[in-house]
This record gives C-alpha cells, structure tokens and sequence, in this order.
C-alpha cells in the first residue's frame, strides 16, 4: 500500500471513530437524561401543589395494521403539562445538544401568546429557578415566560 493510501485511511479512521459527546472527569455524575429530567420535573410539580403530567406523542400500536398511528394532538407540544396556583404550565426538556424544532418553536410562541408560562429546561436547577419564580408571583400577575423560552 502506498503511504498516501495509508495516511488517508488513518484520517478516515480518526474522523469517523465514534468519539464521546462531552469528556467526564473520573468521578463526575453522568448527565440527567431526557427522560430522567422529565420524570424529576413532574415529581416536583405534583410534591409542591400542582398538578403535572408527561405527554406522550408517539401513536397508538394498531394491531389490525401492525403499525403505529401517529396521534391527533397538535405537533410540537411540550413534553410536560401542567397547572400550578391556576398558572398553565408548560416545559420542554431538551438535554445536551438536542435542539427545537419548527412545529416546537411555533407552539410554544403560541403557548405564551395564549399566556402560558413555559419553559426549556436543559438542566433541573434551571428548571427549579424558574419554577420558584413562578411560587413567587401574585396570584393576579401576568404569566410571562422565564428562561430560554423568552428568546423564542
């Protein structure tokens, strides 16, 4: 084989290696995933007086068609709902370099056009500073969007 050859399956090699996302230091907590962020979120909803579920968008299995039907509900929703001293609430959840769609971008704007309070929580203590924000607000305040989600 020709040095050039070599030299190009070694670059090849190096650049299509799967590599890790974000390098850990030796005994650093592995990052929340979505799914755990979504599950603490609700929790904390429901232990501090609200109300609060997770909504699933992936279908209904139709076994007389052996597939999945994609839902009714409109695209883009938050994948947490939920209602706290008469405040809809609204969140998110998008961890590393997950991004948001355009049916998401579209829905939460109209979310917070309605009044929603909504929010992209990347992280828990992101999510527990806007949250406590909310606990703080007169029962008769407008509901404006804290966070990331200000910027849609």
């Amino acid at each position: 084989m020709s040095q050039s050859f070599q030299e190009l399956q070694a670059f090849i090699a190096e650049n299509t290696a799967r590599k890790p996302r974000t390098a850990r230091k030796k005994g650093e907590p592995k990052p929340e995933s979505a799914n755990q962020l979504t599950r603490r979120i609700v929790s904390h909803i429901r232990k501090n007086g609200g109300f609060a579920s997770r909504i699933s968008s992936t279908g209904t299995y139709r076994a007389d068609l052996k597939k999945f039907v994609p839902s009714q509900q409109v695209s883009g929703l938050p994948d947490v709902t939920g209602v706290l001293n008469g405040r809809s609430l609204w969140v998110e959840i998008k961890v590393a370099r997950d991004q948001l769609s355009e049916a998401q971008k579209q829905t939460i704007s109209g979310l917070i056009k309605a009044g929603a309070c909504t929010y992209i929580a990347r992280d828990f203590e992101g999510f527990l500073q806007w949250f406590t924000a909310l606990q703080t607000l007169p029962s008769d305040a407008e509901c404006i969007p804290f966070g990331p989600a200000k910027s849609i």
